[in-house]
C-alpha cells in the first residue's frame, strides 16, 4: 500500500521530531 506507506512515513518523522527534540519544528 503505497498510500499508507506515504501517509505513516511523514506522521511518523512528525511524531519522532516532536517527541526526541521538542521545539525543534514548533512555532
Amino acid at each position: 500500500m503505497v498510500g499508507f506507506d506515504a501517509l505513516w512515513f511523514p506522521l511518523v518523522l512528525v511524531v519522532l521530531e516532536g517527541s526526541l527534540g521538542p521545539g525543534t519544528e514548533h512555532s
